[in-house]
């Protein structure tokens, strides 16, 4: 599980990435586990140019690796159905860049999972980080 990232070809980072982040959603307690049944994910290589401006004026960098769109379970009502489902998006190539073996891509996929989580469940960036999340 510590081989490094660079001996292996795309595709096969590819298929490691996404079978770590299968990893990481059984890893995740099964309380937080079951809301990924309302929040579609959605794994891709960079954020597109859209996805970095949120509808709130913050603008995110090209280089986050994951991002939570929709309102936050809390703050949903059936009288904004449109907002269904949440979107935790996963940025595959920003991940890698911060890992150099396996074992530290899937702890960095979950690491997000739980932080892009964590946004859907309603926490801010500071709930995140008293929680070492941030």
């Amino acid at each position: 599980m510590d081989n490094p990232i660079s001996d292996q070809n795309e595709d096969s980072i590819r298929k490691l990435f996404d079978s770590s982040v299968q990893s990481s959603i059984s890893r995740l307690p099964q309380e937080l586990r079951k809301h990924l049944n309302e929040i579609e994910l959605i794994i891709d290589d960079y954020p597109e140019p859209g996805l970095l401006n949120s509808r709130h004026g913050r603008t995110f960098p090209s280089t986050i690796l994951g991002l939570y769109t929709g309102t936050s379970m809390p703050h949903r009502s059936i009288f904004n159905p449109m907002e269904w489902p949440g979107r935790i998006y996963l940025f595959r190539k920003n991940i890698l860049k911060h890992c150099r073996t396996e074992k530290e891509m899937e702890e960095q996929i979950f690491l997000t999972l739980m932080h892009e989580l964590g946004h859907a469940l309603g926490l801010d960036e500071g709930d995140l980080k008293a929680r070492g999340l941030g």
